[in-house]
């Protein structure tokens, strides 16, 4: 089954090495290797902020209205909505399984945040004591075997579950864990790295990375809701091809008509005439196939 609503391109004309994302309503936030966050809004770039150190993974933390982050340090850095560091947090837990921390979350269920790196996903308090391994992420019976490249493990609360990404034989999964058994496995594609996940209502953001290239991939688990994105994302595609040929039809009302008015030849004239006729059988062809579209989705709903 395909889980994968909507694939969008991350434009990275900077050229920039992306860590991590967080989605905050139409915001997009991106953390880089570079001290930087690249701010994208309804994923177009805006503008970057620049930040006192390089982060490694991001994400919103609700209950104090504000953004954690970590870097390859033991701490969770606080930071404010100009990505400023307000506080920090020492991280306290085993020895045996610190590595390079790849994804932090925040989950309000349970007032803790949940850490991934490349050999578990666990658990602390608040003030960044060790709680519990929530899911080891190197053992059977997924196979990883430890002589192959080391992906990146990215994980995400969900009321009780946790979403962990994984990577067998070059396809990416995400695996629904709950009390360190998983419920649940889902294909999302192939020759891809998820890099983050945020879950957002009924639906997934994955920020991915295939080869050089970045994606938003919004996937949903639920057959309704993947029909409803699609059908509402058509339709809203369908809306802006209309606004744009309203557009086009006025624009070229107005050009006609000044022509008309300053033109004292009839060639001229004819000109206009032959190229608005153009034009028209243009926009008629492109009303045909919306026509089409909403035809479809009336059939399907």
């Amino acid at each position: 089954m395909n889980y994968v609503c909507d694939k969008i391109r991350i434009v990275n004309n900077r050229c920039q090495v992306y860590t991590s994302a967080v989605f905050l309503k139409n915001l997009t936030f991106i953390s880089t290797k570079d001290q930087q966050i690249d701010v994208y809004d309804d994923f177009e770039y805006k503008k970057t902020l620049k930040t006192c150190r390089a982060y490694y993974s991001i994400n919103f933390y609700k209950r104090k209205n504000c953004f954690i982050a970590t870097d390859r340090s033991e701490k969770i850095y606080i930071l404010d909505f100009n990505f400023k560091e307000i506080d920090s947090i020492f991280l306290n837990y085993p020895r045996k399984i610190h590595s390079q921390i790849t994804s932090i979350s925040y989950s309000e269920d349970d007032e803790i945040f949940v850490i991934s790196n490349k050999f578990a996903t666990f658990s602390t308090s608040l003030s960044g004591d060790f709680i519990k391994i929530l899911y080891w992420n190197r053992i059977e019976p997924f196979s990883f075997d430890c002589s192959r490249k080391n992906y990146d493990v990215a994980s995400e609360c969900i009321s009780n579950n946790y979403l962990v990404s994984r990577i067998i034989d070059k396809t990416a999964y995400i695996y629904e864990i709950h009390k360190k058994q998983y419920l649940n496995k889902y294909l999302i594609d192939d020759d891809i790295e998820i890099i983050s996940i945020n879950h957002k209502g009924h639906y997934t953001f994955l920020f991915v990375r295939k080869g050089n290239v970045y994606y938003v991939y919004i996937v949903c688990f639920c057959n309704d809701c993947i029909c409803k994105y699609r059908t509402g994302n058509l339709i809203g595609k369908i809306a802006c091809a209309e606004n744009k040929i309203g557009n086009i039809l006025s624009e070229e009302g107005k050009k006609t008509s000044k022509l008309f008015k300053e033109s004292n030849s009839i060639e001229n004239l004819l000109d206009v005439s032959k190229k608005v006729n153009q034009k028209l059988t243009e926009l008629t062809n492109i009303e045909l196939v919306l026509t089409e579209q909403l035809d479809i989705i009336e059939d399907n709903t």
